[in-house]
């Protein structure tokens, strides 16, 4: 299964209805597997929110530093809180579950590797829905995810295992373009992905005369036989983008940097894309919006795309409605529509059109004569 909202809503409101029917038999928990790094708690949180009206989210990671700090969540009947309860003692609390809370997501994370006793706690707080006695709060549902096997760690026992539905997640390059471009991921790493993994332009085997192993994907690759260090992954890239804007990083500490972050093989393809591909320095955005009947148009692909990002982040990041102060203008939507139109590839002006008007509605109000046509 592909990683990516529209999956995870549709398993999760499937899963949660059933886990809050008393009437049920057998509730369906999901359990996400899949590499590490690839946003499986990230992306639950997305999905999980778009579930009901008014969404608390939480996640209990099962590492620590001593055995004793390994923890499972019951309900505190008195305040509304989830405790995180272990051997005898409280060492935290969920915050945020009101009387008008309309549902408490639980994502119990690396399930596979709490040690035995406390899984079986979990599957007690899972199957029957109580904890010492003490009935879970029916608005209380659980997702579970973990890494494949082999990956370290222990097993999941198999009465849990039973009462779970596994899904297998890879990774979904479109679905995490589109996140990156809402969450400000710097557009080269966005082009190089796309044309990596989406564009019709990808080149037919990443590892092909290069360094990479046989294989490999530069936007996400695990092999647990693999004694590499650094990988590639949706997390990794996201990293990426935060050293590569640093203001005080120097172009050396910038490249290391990187390398310790997705791999040397990687950061090589990756800045080899930057120095071959973008040599030719796209347009900026104020030479999109003051003058959009001649700025730079590129030609390849990859850079056409990370110039479609900078437009879409620009547009997300203002104001959704034509009464914020921050609110985007008439003059620069026509710009920014007037220089889509001039990209030579139409799936890329539709892309930017859409994007646009996805992450920001204002911009389709702006200009519905021309953005009908995308429509």
């Amino acid at each position: 299964m592909k990683l990516n909202i529209d999956n995870l809503v549709a398993i999760f409101k499937t899963s949660f209805a059933s886990q809050m029917d008393p009437n049920e038999v057998e509730s369906l928990i999901p359990n996400l597997i899949g590499n590490p790094g690839l946003g499986k708690t990230s992306i639950s949180k997305q999905a999980a929110m778009l579930c009901a009206g008014n969404v608390v989210f939480s996640s209990l990671l099962a590492t620590s530093s001593g055995t004793e700090d390994f923890g499972v969540a019951v309900p505190d009947l008195t305040n509304g809180t989830l405790e995180l309860l272990t051997r005898g003692k409280l060492i935290g609390k969920v915050e945020g579950v009101t009387d008008e809370t309309d549902l408490i997501v639980l994502l119990i994370d690396e399930v596979d590797k709490y040690p035995h006793d406390i899984q079986g706690a979990l599957l007690t707080l899972i199957q029957d829905r109580h904890f010492d006695g003490i009935p879970v709060d029916p608005r209380l549902v659980f997702v579970a995810a973990m890494n494949p096997s082999g990956c370290g760690g222990s097993e999941l026992i198999q009465p849990l295992h039973e009462r779970m539905t596994e899904y297998q997640c890879d990774a979904d390059a479109e679905a995490w373009i589109d996140y990156a471009i809402a969450n400000g991921i710097d557009p080269s790493i966005i082009g190089f992905i796309h044309w990596q993994c989406v564009s019709n332009h990808r080149s037919a085997s990443a590892s092909r005369g290069s360094d990479l192993p046989v294989g490999s994907n530069v936007f996400s690759y695990f092999n647990p036989d693999d004694e590499v260090g650094a990988r590639p992954s949706p997390r990794a890239w996201a990293k990426a983008s935060v050293i590569l804007n640093s203001p005080y990083m120097s172009d050396q500490l910038i490249k290391e940097g990187i390398e310790g972050t997705v791999g040397k093989a990687f950061a090589a393809q990756f800045l080899a894309f930057k120095r071959i591909y973008m040599s030719d320095p796209p347009p900026s955005l104020d030479d999109i919006i003051e003058n959009p009947s001649t700025a730079v148009v590129p030609n390849d692909p990859a850079t056409v795309f990370a110039v479609v990002a900078m437009i879409v982040q620009y547009v997300a990041s203002k104001g959704d409605r034509a009464r914020d102060k921050d609110a985007i203008k008439t003059f620069v939507v026509d710009a920014i529509v007037e220089y889509i139109e001039r990209l030579h590839n139409e799936a890329h002006q539709i892309y930017a059109i859409k994007q646009c008007g996805k992450l920001n509605p204002l911009f389709l109000e702006n200009k519905s004569d021309i953005i009908n046509r995308y429509r």
